[in-house]
């Protein structure tokens, strides 16, 4: 039977995880595949996309890190409007999670305009000191954003750790690929009780995770999100509301 999906009208969709530009991560490869994003993206509603690309402080250099990205948003930029496709394409950067973050200045990093840095955390070991971290970057005053948070096992084995995350101001994205390839009943926990505030594609090309706006459920409550994005990028706190604890009985998440 074919999946009821989402007919969206109006290009005022937020994605704020995409690795739309080129040549900087294993995002998009060129400045054509780019482009073909940025037409897909007005095609599925969305006006607005933050490009984050990744950046791992042990692994890349940072000056030459934010030379490219800098380089390549202008060339993006010009590129869109030259062809004329109206997509605002925003700067950021999907940051690994490294204690050595605490250590330099992250106002590079953070979604243009705001005070918000997208964080991913390593999925196969368990880093130390996760909330303490995120405890210093929002006493610097960030106000950080947890990628696609389904990938995370600790979160699952811990869900007094998600808690806390949550009491402390920490946000949580979750990928549109995971919604519509089926919720399990950890995210189904997740969303029920108020931890998700935002959902992206983390698109990163036209082949591979996709951008997927168009294959959201019909009955998924995309308006909610988008307004949260959009509360986002104009720098607003993003009011989460009340977050319910999860608990875990015979194997599933309640």
């Amino acid at each position: 039977m074919p999946r009821s999906t989402t007919t969206i009208m109006e290009t005022n969709l937020v994605d704020i995880h995409s690795h739309i530009l080129f040549g900087i991560d294993d995002g998009a490869k060129d400045l054509s595949e780019s482009l073909e994003m940025a037409r897909v993206y007005l095609q599925q509603g969305v006006g607005t996309v933050v490009a984050t690309p990744h950046f791992d402080i042990v692994k890349d250099n940072l000056e030459n890190f934010l030379g490219v990205r800098d380089k390549h948003i202008e060339l993006l930029r010009n590129s869109l409007s030259n062809v004329d496709v109206n997509l605002q394409v925003l700067q950021s950067a999907e940051l690994y999670f490294r204690h050595e973050l605490l250590e330099i200045d992250l106002s590079p990093f953070i979604i243009e305009g705001t005070d918000y840095l997208l964080i991913e955390l390593p999925t196969r070991t368990v880093p130390n000191g996760i909330l303490p971290f995120f405890e210093e970057l929002i006493y610097q005053g960030y106000n950080p954003i947890l990628a696609h948070m389904e990938r995370y096992a600790i979160l699952r084995d811990d869900t007094q750790l998600l808690h806390d995350l949550a009491e402390i101001g920490v946000l949580f994205q979750v990928n549109n690929e995971t919604i519509i390839n089926g919720l399990d009943s950890f995210m189904k926990a997740c969303f029920k009780k108020g931890y998700i505030s935002f959902v992206g594609s983390d698109a990163h090309g036209l082949g591979k995770r996709k951008i997927n706006y168009q294959d959201l459920e019909t009955d998924f409550n995309i308006t909610k999100y988008n307004q949260h994005a959009q509360t986002l990028i104009h720098n607003q706190w993003v009011e989460p509301g009340t977050r319910k604890r999860i608990n875990k009985i015979l194997g599933k998440y309640i």
